[in-house]
């Protein structure tokens, strides 16, 4: 190999070696309406790193006038769900739910994902909220 293919590849390897860039800080969807049947139920989700760690995270505000019966349990692509939190949220509370810290090596970019089931006069009611990619 010639000195300035070995020099370059020498310069280049802290980068190849730090894996992907990523967005600082999280990466939210924020406010997202989770149902025509759960009014001023809404998510915030999003993808939140360390390093070369990430994990998905949800708030769910209740906005409405009633109490709200959630589950809601955080992920990202990769996985990472550790169960659901769940419970009542009164109106003008939330609930959080965090999944587990994964290493993601491999991908340009992750996105937080919450599946979230609420308790409507109808039964339950399922969704998923995503955050962008970061």
């Amino acid at each position: 190999m010639a000195p300035l293919a070995t020099a370059a590849l020498v310069a280049a390897a802290p980068l190849l070696a730090a894996g992907p860039a990523h967005a600082a800080g999280p990466v939210c969807s924020y406010g997202v309406p989770v149902g025509a049947s759960a009014p001023g139920l809404t998510a915030t989700v999003c993808i939140e790193r360390s390093g070369q760690s990430a994990r998905g995270v949800v708030w769910v505000q209740n906005a409405g006038t009633a109490y709200v019966y959630v589950k809601a349990d955080a992920h990202t692509d990769d996985g990472g769900a550790n169960g659901a939190t769940e419970g009542w949220v009164a109106p003008g509370a939330a609930l959080y739910d965090a999944g587990s810290w994964l290493v993601d090596w491999d991908s340009a970019g992750e996105r937080g994902h919450a599946t979230l089931d609420h308790w409507s006069g109808t039964g339950w009611q399922w969704t998923v909220v995503s955050s962008p990619v970061g």
